[in-house]
């Protein structure tokens, strides 16, 4: 995936499948790069409204396991996403993994 920004100041963070993150901030006419299999957020961390433009283009996947995107994306971002305490989303961090159900086979 590639995240143009168009306008504003963003900050984009990447979580990849052997646990390493990094975050950049950009800002108009920055372009950050995800590689295949690597999650990702963008959070307008500007002032004014962001506008981005997102490419994707993916064949294949892999698991990246949830500790890996708790300890790789910050608590507050995550937290916005899914109405949630960050103190809620530390402990997940810590246990054992939730059991997730998947679609009928």
């Amino acid at each position: 995936e590639a995240c143009f920004v168009l306008a504003g100041q963003v900050q984009v963070g990447i979580v990849g499948p052997n646990g390493a993150s990094q975050t950049e901030i950009l800002t108009s006419g920055d372009l950050a790069f995800v590689p295949v299999n690597w999650l990702h957020y963008v959070d307008n961390v500007g002032e004014e409204p962001a506008q981005v433009i997102l490419f994707h283009d993916a064949t294949t996947s892999i698991v990246i396991a949830l500790s890996q995107v708790l300890s790789g994306f910050p608590p507050a971002v995550l937290a916005a996403s899914y109405g949630m305490d960050p103190s809620a989303l530390t402990e997940l961090a810590g246990g054992d993994p939730p059991r997730i159900a998947g679609l009928p086979a």
